[in-house]
């Protein structure tokens, strides 16, 4: 048995040094692929250290030799942008935590809040059944009251009654003292006239004395009898009347209480409805923040992903320096064309302003756009009429002709003029009274329509003169033609000029302002920008 004992302890010693064994290798060679996968990391983390560095000699060698001043500013600017964009993500990364903080701590609040409003409603409903409970108790006294007062009713019905059978005893007391008296009388007329003996009036007066003793005695008891009740019938009216006060105070005390109870519970009412505006705005905010952490949230993984597409552009930073120098070099030669139109109209401007002198004609030409208003000095329209006076047509006749001259023998922008406007202008009166040019109310509608009208007929009434042959002939005037744009401008020109004075008439505007100039005239030119 020991024997047979024995081997079985051997052949588990076995077993186990089998499974140690077993396990030891399957370690062992565990850690050796953990090994070497540890070398292959660590060789690869190397080489990707070693591209960096190259990566960044590179670079540092291309930007300090080789990159233009312009290629080392957008580079430096690109990583300026990334870091700065960097810096916003961490920055917004901290604000929605800051957010999902704070809400989760409103959150909390919220749920306080909803718990006292809770406590409120229940407060309510409590002293609602109180009050419920207080009105039917107030019901059932009312009820109470109203029996008593029957039965002081009653009571006093009774009374009534029992004084009145009470003042009859006692007239009845009355009518047998008369009879009494009247039978005795008449027994002592009868004695007297010896009708009767003595003995037998004597006895007659005793019986009439005792038959009305004993109806007075009889009348005196029923009327103690009456009073009895009726003494009674007070006390009882007495005790129902205490009775009735005693009902009526605590019915006012009651009602005290009950208006009292009434008013709480319309204040808590009212407290409870603006708790729940609260609850419901505070619900709405809530939610606002729920959506405003799932906007950050999203706007943080743009963010991210951002990042992401700038660290993958910067792989071609070069390719894009080469582009952006493209859009410079492009860019350049926009604004090269730009500023040799802006010389262009600067010399047709100088040339305008010349040929308009030489032709003696007053003007005002903008040196910058070449925008040319004519001055009519004292021949300007006359009020309310866009018809043109014969000294304007001289100065037209003058002026338009040098004007043509200048714009068309100029061959860097004849070719490129794409429009010639004509534009007119009113100035800020109407039937009698100054019109403020930035007012919006309704009754004015009526002067802007007249003056904005007016502005345009008079700019045609120029277009009509100049450039009809019948009236006017002149060089590249048919080539013109085509070209011109009429329009009206009234009087919304002189609120940029801030002509906003206090004025209540024509008179006392034009006195303070040269009308004369708000009626102007300006000619301008446009030129195709393709």
């Amino acid at each position: 048995m020991w024997t047979s004992y024995s081997d079985l302890f051997m052949g588990l010693s076995f077993i186990f040094l089998l499974l140690y064994v077993t396990a030891s290798l399957r370690s062992g060679t565990t850690q050796m692929q953990n090994g070497a996968k540890l070398q292959e990391i660590v060789k690869e983390n190397e080489e990707l250290k070693n591209q960096v560095r190259v990566y960044e000699s590179m670079r540092k060698e291309y930007l300090e030799q080789d990159a233009t001043k312009d290629e080392s500013q957008m580079y430096n600017d690109l990583m300026g942008q990334l870091d700065l964009l960097q810096d916003t993500t961490k920055k917004e990364r901290l604000e929605l935590q800051q957010a999902a903080s704070d809400n989760a701590k409103k959150e909390k609040a919220l749920n306080k809040y909803q718990q006292l409003i809770k406590s409120v409603i229940d407060t309510n409903l409590l002293a609602k059944s109180k009050i419920k409970k207080r009105e039917t108790v107030i019901s059932e006294q009312d009820e109470e009251i109203v029996d008593q007062n029957q039965e002081i009713a009653n009571l006093n019905s009774d009374i009534e009654q029992k004084k009145i059978e009470l003042q009859s005893g006692q007239q009845k007391m009355q009518n047998i003292q008369a009879v009494l008296n009247k039978k005795a009388a008449d027994l002592k007329k009868a004695f007297q006239s010896q009708k009767m003996s003595e003995q037998k009036y004597k006895l007659q007066q005793a019986k009439l004395k005792q038959d009305a003793d004993r109806q007075l005695a009889s009348l005196r008891a029923q009327n103690q009898q009456v009073q009895a009740k009726i003494s009674e019938l007070d006390q009882q009216l007495g005790q129902a009347e205490q009775a009735i006060a005693m009902k009526d105070s605590q019915l006012g005390a009651a009602q005290q209480d009950l208006n009292a109870k009434e008013a709480a519970l319309a204040a808590k009412g009212a407290a409870l409805a603006a708790k729940n505006a609260a609850l419901a705005a505070k619900s709405q905010e809530a939610a606002g923040l729920q959506a405003a952490v799932g906007g950050l949230k999203g706007a943080l993984n743009a963010k991210e992903q951002e990042v992401g597409g700038l660290k993958n552009a910067l792989g071609s930073t070069q390719g894009q320096l080469n582009n952006v120098k493209g859009q410079l070099s492009g860019t350049q030669a926009a604004l090269a064309q730009a500023r040799a139109e802006i010389e262009a109209r600067k010399k047709i401007a100088n040339q305008v302003s010349a040929a308009l002198r030489k032709a003696g004609v007053k003007a005002d030409v903008d040196g910058g756009t070449g925008d040319v208003t004519i001055d009519f000095g004292d021949h300007f329209f006359e009020s309310g009429s866009a018809m043109l006076k014969p000294e304007m047509r001289k100065i037209l006749e003058k002026a338009l002709p040098a004007y043509a001259r200048s714009l068309m023998t100029n061959k860097a922008v004849s070719d490129k003029i794409s429009a010639l406007e004509i534009v007119g202008y009113a100035s800020p009166t109407y039937q009698g009274r100054y019109i403020d040019p930035k007012s919006t109310r309704p009754e004015d509608k009526k002067a802007i329509e007249y003056n904005l009208d007016l502005s345009y007929q008079r700019a045609r009434s120029i277009f009509d003169y100049v450039f009809d042959p019948g009236k006017m002939t002149f060089d590249h005037q048919q080539q013109l033609r085509p070209l011109v744009k009429v329009s009206g401008k009234s009087f919304f020109d002189s609120a940029k000029q801030g002509r906003t004075v206090a004025a209540t008439n024509t008179k006392d505007f034009c006195r303070k302002n040269d009308c004369k100039k708000f009626q102007k005239v300006l000619i301008r030119f446009n030129i195709d920008q393709k």
